[in-house]
């Protein structure tokens, strides 16, 4: 096979060469084989390349001839960049342009997706550059070009459809292609088609037999699509036949091996010969050969299987049969008859297709010639067998397993359609009727019966009922009125049979079994709907239907109350029967049975299983209801009595039920005490859905009841049971239209919302689910909107049960959003508050009293002061909601949020805005207030963190919309006009005036002084002597910078300082104290405006000042603004010797020393601190006057005392926001942090203070002052012997470790590790003393709770510890950290680090006792950040303890030598001279100190191996449990000098070691001298004798 395709390419290859590729011109080329190879096949000749001056291109179109698809890919992409590069058709290489035509057709079709859609985009970019250049060459490529518009893939047809656009811009254009081209286009077809194979077109040593087949089928589909558009476009006109290819043409259709395709095993080309199939019978039909078409469509691809292409066959199988019908007859050559081949086909079905298929079949069977249903019939009579098998073939197609679901409804209708044609067709009347029973009425016997086993006839449930009922109705359309009888008697008496063979209450089945006689009963009543509202049906065939279904009716009538009398309504499925039939009984005789039932047996039926359609029964024949329901009602926890009630309440009328008050007596009754229970539920759920009572006065009680158990005090299981049933309700697209009426949802929407906010999580996620669904539903004549609005409006009045405001937020929002247009003026109305709410929140909270604390924050300063409490006793508004906010706060919050994140601001009217303008700025000085100090208001009482930050972003939100308001002068001009009417100093007066100043400050800062100097240029003049305080203080601050330049304000504050030099302390007045509060506005704590008032005149006030400085004095205002007022006056009069300077000092003594109220003297002592530092200032200075350095120096050591003092006037405590509390503790530590360190125990109860500078100052005072005083201790615990211990109110701050969540926070937290900080102060102490405070510690048991709290901040088991590399935790310094929780990250790292240091044996030996989860990560972050650090520290307290020995001679000196990392330290101790010292090495492990120091020997010298490892031994476990690396040591060298203790030399070497490093351990019995064993016996050696060498005696071992 190989040499044979060798031989064929060399062949090709040749041919190629001799003829180029002329055959591609423009001229036709014969219908005969062509000399040279296709395009489209792989072994066509390679273009040349040596035309092309690009390299790169030339490497990128020989990678288009590899196999590889990524290579060609590769090549196409680096061809389209160059073509994307190139500006303009000169540019383009020529030989570029000769070798893609040669290469396009068969890159066009490569296996790869991605080559094919790269190459006809790259097509479309040459054909569009090149322009006219490439029209010579365009016949050669524009057959697989518009060829691959009709690819398989989407993404490639649409590349090529893209690049014939881009090329070709106008429709005419694009249509001209299939005509200029048709000739260059049927080349290419007929070469695709007819000579293109599976090898031709695929190298079959590389490609599989599957990529091969692929190829070829695309390739010859595109083809097959491609020749119908050439043959609609150039001849489906009358001129077409001269275009001069309708030869060439009839030549290809008349091909055989064209239509072979119709049944390829591919659907692809199976629907390509059908489209050119079907485009030739609508245009050529007179070119084709029939035969052959009837040969391959009829005699092969009936039987073949069409799946993929089942909807084209059965299309071009009908357009054939309309064209040419003799393809079923005389074209017909086949063996087997075409009908058997049509029988095939249809019992295939639709082969997975659509619906269309048996639309087409309709059609097809009607087209086709009538002979084929007279077969084998001289008389042309119609052969029975011949229909019975086709409809047979016909009901096999429809029930088989492959067909769709979705085709069955036009299936079976195609199928019963067809039946009643053939019928038509059947001549004699008992092969009519045999017909009916056997093909057609089976199929309403099997909807009815619903017989599992008969699956010859099964149909779905959602179209039974149509066929069967069609089935029914063409029986009498057609005449077959008797069949119709019949079988519908059969019907009923299938029913009737069913009711009686059902079985008894005793059997497990008796539920099965009833409800399928309940089921078959309502099929035929569906059938019977069917057939009498059929529109096919005349006046007379109704008629006869009608009265077929009374007779039966009656029948079963008859057979149901028989059953039931005789079983005592067990049975109720007969009951469901009489049910079904009790909807148009008309026939007397019927009606008067079945109404004698009813009166004899009916009532005693209600308790038993058939109660639910007897009631039903009862109720639409008209009987009296009351005995029915009593009996209901008696029948209390009767399930079937309950069923009962349901289905009377679902379709009794209002009239009927206003005439039974017991009925209506007891199902208000179950739903105001029952309603969790299911059978309630179901009675309002069918009371909801009968439309007959929806606006009934009953079904408004029933609304009533079911919204009075919404309320928020009902238990959370009854809600969640409502909200379910609502939910179900509301989900139900038939009814949720109709279940609302308008009281309902009115009044639903508001309890769905105050629920959503519930604590339980459960009903508010009901609750907000079932929002959305009310919004969308209209109820009675109002809507949802509009109740929403009322909701809105009750709620910014204050009335009702409030709803959380941010739920109150959104359903505002939604309101505004979903407003119908034209409404929106009232909608805005209802929906923002009115002057009236504004007033009725305002006016609880604007006349409180002010704590005088806020005059150390306030714009204002000290007109607090002045300010009369005038409060009426009035009722103040107590509403709170669930969030404990007052209607004030909620107002400014709702606000807010519509103003701020809405454009309603555009819409509203000039009043409207004007009550924003006012009411607004002034809540909001509330808020500011509240957020300045907790105590000032009331308007939130809940005081968490999260409200806390909701306000402050709150109030950064209003000043932003203050701010953006101030741009319009009319806000400003309207203030003007308010602050105008003040004509007191009441509190609400007061808050007017902070509304104005910050209001007219901003338009200061933005727009100028102007408007206001010039509105208020005579109040500025009178200032200081006019009664109205707040409006001339409002006035100062707003223009303060302005006054301060200007003569007028130099004016008024000469005129002020004046007034303020005549004031007495003994008889202080009103306006002695407006005269100071107004000086001290114009100062506001600023010298430089005092540079222009002469000495003199400042000297007067200074002394005035002085004068009222009383501690004993009872006006707290003007104590507090003289001292105030001292602190720039004393600037300026520095220089000035006196008695006051004393005064001034001795009065900062007492004040300090006194008690004081925080709330109302912290503005005293908050002024004396300022003083005290302007004190200290003036004493730095250079040039200060004598009296003042003698007072200074004299008093200074009793005013430090004095701020010692006053710190402890804040130990009470104050956990709430107090900004003023704040701000004073603040300079009072930054005052003590300049004073000598004193220690006093009541500084460590300061540590638990909330404000951070009062616990920072006591911390402070202690970390500096307990280092002193460890000394003191060091000294007597060492001279005098005495035990030192931790202070026991240290200790006691410890006890109780506070975790991660405590409800006090941060505070506590760091209260509790400043402390254990003091605790390790103390360790700065000698070593004894430290063993010491450690016991202290191990008995206290305190250690663990703090390192479990270090585990928790620093995050030690998430996975992610915090990086103590960014630390310095070695020292520590409070308050540098940018926030708390970086403060108690710093001091955790911090303190863990101190107790590794000073604590590491009950540090390891808690880390010992750790679980895994903490004692992994734990080591691992310890080895990382602390343990090199601690390395370090051990080592150089070693070296530094060596250093310092003692150096008696009884102390043998240990020296210590570390190495360079630290980790390994050699202690080693000198014996002898000669010999090397002994010693040993200690390791400290890289988790040091959470794993113990090894010691491991270096020199043994002088002591025997066994005491050597004892030795060894006991330091390692005296370093372990001491954590110690010294106790060590020195057990070392107590061992060591107790070894070497009595030693003497050895009398022969003179040394106490010898050289096996042993001490002299041979004594002489005589002279009791020791000597070296070595030496010994080198001495008997070399003397020739066992004398010892000192008494010459013979040597006896003692």
């Amino acid at each position: 096979m190989s040499k044979k395709f060798k031989s064929q390419a060399s062949s090709a290859r040749a041919a190629s060469a001799a003829f180029g590729s002329s055959s591609f011109g423009f001229g036709s080329p014969s219908a005969g084989f062509q000399t040279a190879p296709s395009s489209l096949s792989y072994i066509a000749e390679q273009p040349g390349l040596t035309s092309i001056a690009d390299p790169h291109l030339v490497v990128a179109l020989r990678n288009l001839s590899k196999k590889d698809s990524v290579t060609k890919a590769k090549a196409l992409e680096e061809l389209q960049e160059y073509v994307s590069s190139t500006a303009s058709t000169p540019a383009i290489d020529a030989g570029l342009l000769e070798a893609w035509v040669s290469l396009y057709p068969r890159t066009s079709v490569d296996n790869a997706r991605r080559v094919r859609l790269l190459a006809h985009t790259l097509q479309g970019s040459l054909t569009v550059l090149s322009g006219k250049r490439i029209a010579p060459s365009l016949p050669k490529v524009i057959g697989p070009w518009l060829s691959g518009v009709y690819d398989s893939d989407k993404a490639v047809a649409r590349a090529a459809q893209e690049s014939i656009a881009a090329s070709f811009t106008t429709d005419e254009k694009r249509r001209a292609l299939w005509k200029v081209y048709k000739i260059a286009l049927l080349d290419y077809a007929e070469d695709a088609i007819f000579v293109q194979t599976t090898t031709t077109l695929s190298d079959e040593r590389s490609t599989t037999p599957e990529d091969a087949e692929a190829k070829h089928v695309r390739v010859v589909g595109n083809a097959m699509y491609m020749l119908s558009q050439v043959i609609k476009t150039n001849l489906s006109t009358i001129e077409s036949d001269q275009t001069g290819i309708r030869s060439r043409v009839q030549e290809a259709v008349q091909n055989k091996k064209l239509w072979e395709y119709s049944y390829h095993a591919d659907p692809t080309l199976r629907r390509a010969a059908c489209n050119l199939a079907l485009v030739c019978a609508q245009i050529l039909p007179s070119d084709l050969d029939w035969r052959a078409i009837s040969s391959c469509f009829i005699g092969k691809a009936l039987y073949s299987s069409q799946i993929g292409s089942s909807g084209h066959f059965s299309e071009v199988l009908l357009a054939l049969t309309s064209s040419h019908p003799e393809i079923w007859t005389v074209d017909y050559t086949s063996k087997t008859s075409a009908t058997k081949r049509l029988f095939q086909y249809l019992r295939h079905g639709s082969q997975r297709g659509s619906a269309s298929f048996w639309t087409n079949v309709a059609l097809l069977l009607r087209k086709m010639p009538s002979e084929l249903w007279t077969e084998g019939k001289s008389d042309d009579s119609i052969n029975l067998q011949t229909i019975n098998d086709l409809v047979e073939a016909l009901r096999a197609g429809v029930t088989s397993t492959d067909e769709p679901r979705q085709n069955l409804d036009v299936a079976w209708s195609v199928y019963v359609d067809l039946s009643f044609w053939f019928i038509e067709k059947i001549g004699q009347e008992e092969s009519r009727s045999t017909f009916l029973s056997q093909r057609v009425l089976p199929l309403p016997a099997q909807y009815v019966v619903s017989d599992p086993q008969q699956t010859l006839w099964a149909m779905p449930a959602s179209i039974g009922a149509k066929i069967s009922g069609t089935v029914l109705v063409e029986l009498i359309r057609h005449g077959l009125k008797s069949s119709f009888d019949t079988a519908w008697r059969q019907l009923c008496q299938h029913l009737v049979n069913g009711m009686k063979m059902s079985l008894p209450e005793s059997s497990k089945d008796f539920t099965k079994s009833q409800d399928g006689v309940v089921a078959q009963s309502k099929r035929l009543l569906a059938l019977k709907a069917f057939v009498l509202q059929a529109d096919q049906l005349d006046a007379s065939g109704l008629t006869f239907a009608k009265d077929v279904f009374q007779r039966s009716d009656g029948e079963l009538v008859v057979a149901a109350t028989e059953l039931l009398k005789s079983r005592n309504g067990k049975p109720y499925g007969a009951a469901c029967v009489l049910e079904s039939v009790s909807v148009g009984v008309e026939s007397s005789d019927s009606l008067q049975v079945l109404t004698q039932f009813l009166l004899s047996d009916a009532l005693d039926l209600l308790t038993s299983p058939s109660a639910e359609y007897m009631m039903v029964v009862v109720l639409r024949m008209h009987q009296d209801l009351g005995p029915a329901v009593a009996r209901l009602i008696d029948a209390r926890g009767n399930v079937f009595a309950a069923k009962a009630l349901v289905n009377l309440l679902r379709e009794i009328s209002e009239p009927e039920l206003s005439k039974l008050e017991e009925l209506q007596t007891f199902v208000l009754q179950k739903i105001s005490q029952d309603f969790a229970v299911e059978a309630t539920q179901s009675m309002a759920k069918s009371l909801f859905k009968n439309a007959n009572l929806q606006s009934s006065r009953f079904r408004g009680l029933c609304d009533e009841r079911i919204l009075s158990q919404l309320s928020p005090e009902s238990p959370p299981h009854l809600h969640q049971a409502i909200l379910r049933f609502l939910t179900s309700l509301l989900t139900d697209s038939r009814s949720r239209s109709s279940v609302l009426s308008e009281e309902l949802g009115n009044g639903l929407l508001s309890k769905l919302l105050l629920l959503s906010d519930a604590d339980d999580s459960e009903t508010a996620e009901l609750a907000t689910s079932l929002v959305p669904k009310l919004k969308m539903i209209s109820s009675g004549s109002g809507s949802t909107a509009a109740s929403s609005t009322a909701v809105v409006a009750d709620q910014l009045s204050g009335k009702g049960t409030p709803l959380g405001i941010f739920v109150l937020i959104d359903l505002a929002k939604d309101t505004l959003r979903d407003a119908p247009s034209g409404g929106e003026s009232e909608l805005i109305t209802s929906i923002i508050p009115s002057e009236a709410q504004w007033e009725n929140a305002l006016e609880p909270n604007i006349c409180s009293r002010r704590p005088l604390s806020l005059t150390i924050t306030s714009i204002l300063h000290g007109v607090l002061f002045l300010v009369r409490d005038q409060t009426t006793g009035l009722q103040a508004n107590d509403f709170r909601d669930a969030d404990e906010f007052s209607l004030l706060f909620r107002l400014v919050l709702y606000a807010t949020k519509i103003v701020g994140e809405s454009n309603i601001l555009d819409r509203f009217s000039a009043d409207q805005l004007r009550i924003l303008y006012y009411y607004y700025p002034l809540a909001l000085q509330l808020v500011n207030e509240k957020l300045t100090m907790e105590s000032a208001n009331d308007i939130w009482l809940n005081t968490s963190h999260e409200v806390t930050d909701e306000a402050a972003d709150l109030l950064s939100q209003g000043n932003a919309l203050i701010q953006r308001w101030i741009g319009n002068e009319a806000t400003v001009k309207s203030w003007i006009k308010h602050i105008r009417s003040i004509t007191n100093s009441t509190y609400r007066s007061y808050l007017h005036g902070l509304t104005f100043t910050d209001i007219a400050t901003r338009f200061v800062d933005e727009h100028g002084p102007g408007l206001l100097m010039s509105s208020f240029e005579a109040e500025l003049k009178d200032a200081h002597r006019s009664s109205d305080v707040v409006l001339s203080a409002s006035l100062i601050c707003s223009c303060r910078d302005q006054l301060g330049s200007s003569q007028q304000g130099r004016k008024l504050l000469n005129e002020v300082i004046a007034a303020c030099t005549d004031i007495k302390a003994s008889a202080a007045s009103t306006s002695g104290l407006r005269s100071l509060a107004l000086l001290d506005l114009l100062l506001n704590g600023d010298a430089e405006p005092l540079e222009a008032i002469p000495t003199q005149r400042m000297v007067f006030l200074m002394q005035a000042l002085v004068r009222l400085l009383d501690v004993s004095s009872e006006n707290l205002g003007l104590e507090t603004l003289a001292v105030k007022i001292l602190d720039p006056v004393l600037c300026m009069t520095r220089d000035i010797y006196g008695e006051h300077w004393e005064q001034i000092i001795e009065y900062l003594n007492a004040l300090w020393r006194r008690e004081h109220d925080l709330d109302d003297g912290l503005p005293l002592i908050h002024a004396s601190l300022r003083l005290y530092g302007r004190l200290k200032s003036v004493a730095s200075a250079e040039d200060i006057n004598e009296d003042f350095a003698d007072a200074w120096k004299a008093g200074q050591p009793a005013l430090e005392e004095g701020l010692l003092l006053c710190l402890q006037i804040f130990n009470i405590p104050g956990a709430q926001t107090n900004q003023p509390r704040r701000i004073t503790a603040e300079v009072l530590r930054r005052h003590l942090a300049q004073v000598s360190a004193r220690h006093g125990p009541k500084l460590y109860a300061l540590l638990s203070s909330a404000d951070n500078a009062i616990r920072g100052a006591a911390y402070d005072l202690l970390h500096r002052s307990i280092p002193a005083e460890q000394e003191q201790v060091s000294i007597d615990v060492a001279l005098e012997k005495k035990a030192a211990h931790l202070p026991e109110e240290l200790l006691s701050l410890l006890k109780d470790t506070p975790g991660m969540t405590h409800q006090a926070g941060s505070v506590l937290r760091q209260s509790y590790l400043l402390s254990w900080d003091l605790v390790f102060d103390h360790f700065t102490s000698s070593y004894k003393v430290q063993e010491m405070y450690m016991a202290d510690i191990k008995n206290a048991g305190i250690l663990s709770g703090l390192l479990e709290l270090i585990c928790e901040i620093c995050a030690i088991t998430s996975g992610r510890p915090h990086d103590a590399s960014k630390v310095d935790f070695t020292s520590l310094e409070y308050g540098s950290a940018d926030t708390e929780e970086q403060e108690e990250q710093r001091l955790s790292m911090h303190l863990y680090y101190c107790c590794l240091l000073y604590l590491p044996s009950l540090t390891r030996s808690w880390f010992i006792e750790q679980k895994n989860r903490v004692k992994s990560p734990l080591e691992s972050w310890t080895q990382r950040y602390f343990s090199p650090t601690l390395v370090l520290a051990a080592t150089r307290t070693v070296t530094e303890w060596a250093a310092s020995q003692s150096q008696e001679d009884t102390e043998a000196a240990v020296n210590v030598k570390a190495s360079l990392s630290g980790f390994e330290t050699v202690a080693s101790i000198a014996i002898d001279p000669e010999s090397p010292p002994i010693s040993i090495a200690i390791s400290l492990p890289s988790a040091y100190p959470l794993d113990s120091p090894t010691v491991a020997s270096r020199t043994r010298v002088g002591v025997s191996d066994k005491n050597w490892q004892s030795w060894l031994r006991t330091f390692q476990i005296i370093i372990f449990s001491t954590g110690s690396i010294i106790e060590g040591l020195i057990a070392f060298r107590r061992n060591v000098q107790g070894a070497l203790k009595g030693q003497s030399e050895c009398a022969i070497c003179y040394s106490i070691i010898g050289t096996d490093m042993q001490t002299p351990n041979k004594r002489c019995g005589t002279c009791r001298n020791t000597f070296h064993g070595n030496c010994l016996f080198r001495w008997f050696k070399s003397s020739n004798s066992s004398s010892c060498p000192l008494c010459r005696n013979n040597f006896n071992y003692a």
